[in-house]
Formats: structure tokens, sequence, C-alpha cells
């Protein structure tokens, strides 16, 4: 170092501490200073690892929620698959109930037609036991007139 330099050194270092009262005035300055930050990074720290743990504790319990609802969709994919097959035989039985009355419909139809030599018309007033009826008869008749 320079003369110059180390003379201005001095000279700021003489105007910021005239005496050892000053320095030592500083000193303690510095360290309460020290002290504080020191125990604000205990506190700091002490947060860092409350709250880890705390995070872990969270984390674990997330795990464990995600675990349950894994095995609740799991278990209600099930659900689903198997209301889906019963939907699909119960819509297959219906199909086939349908046909088979569409069938005996049918039948009926005919049978009434063969009969009466009319079609029937199906209502709210005329069903299937009224046509069942009206053949009846119709055959009652026909035997009653056969035999005489």
């Amino acid at each position: 170092m320079n003369p110059v330099s180390c003379k201005l050194l001095n000279e700021a270092w003489e105007k910021e501490f005239p005496d050892e009262v000053a320095i030592a005035e500083r000193m303690l300055a510095l360290l309460d200073e020290l002290e504080h930050y020191k125990s604000r990074e205990e506190r700091v720290t002490k947060l860092v690892l409350d709250n880890s743990t705390n995070w872990d504790a969270l984390y674990k319990k997330l795990e464990a929620a995600e675990k349950r609802i894994a095995e609740q969709r799991e278990y209600y994919e099930g659900v689903i698959a198997d209301g889906s097959k019963r939907i699909a035989e119960l819509e297959h039985s219906e199909t086939q109930l349908i046909n088979e009355r569409d069938s005996a419909e049918s039948a009926l139809a005919d049978m009434y037609q063969a009969a009466t030599g009319e079609r029937p018309e199906w209502s709210n007033m005329f069903g299937f036991a009224d046509a069942v009826d009206v053949v009846e008869e119709r055959l009652a008749t026909l035997e009653a007139n056969q035999s005489q």
C-alpha cells in the first residue's frame, strides 16, 4: 500500500474511532448485531425444521389419500363394469321379452283374424284377454254348429 493510501485510511479510522471507548462501543454493537442475526438464524432454522416435519407428515397423508383414491377408483371401476354388464343383460332380456310379446301379439292377431275375419284393433278397451275371449266364443259357436 502506498503512503498516501495508508494516511487516508488512518485518518478515516481516527475520525470513525477517536478513542478506545468508541472502538469498544462499535465492537459491542457489532457483537449485539451478530447475536441478533444468530438468534434470527436459529429461529429460521427451527421454522424450516418444523415445516419440514410438517411437510413430511402432510406428504405421508397425501400419499395415503392418493392410495385410498386409487383403491376406490379401482373398486368403482369394477362396480361400473359389473353394472354395465348387468345393464347389457337386462337390455338383452327386455329385447327378448319385447320380441316374444310381439310374436305372441302377431299369433293372437292371426288367430283372431282366422276366427272373425278381421284384424283386431288393440286399445285400452280391447286387449289380448278380450281377443282370446272372442276367439273362444267363436270356436264354441263353430263347435256347437258342427255338433248339430
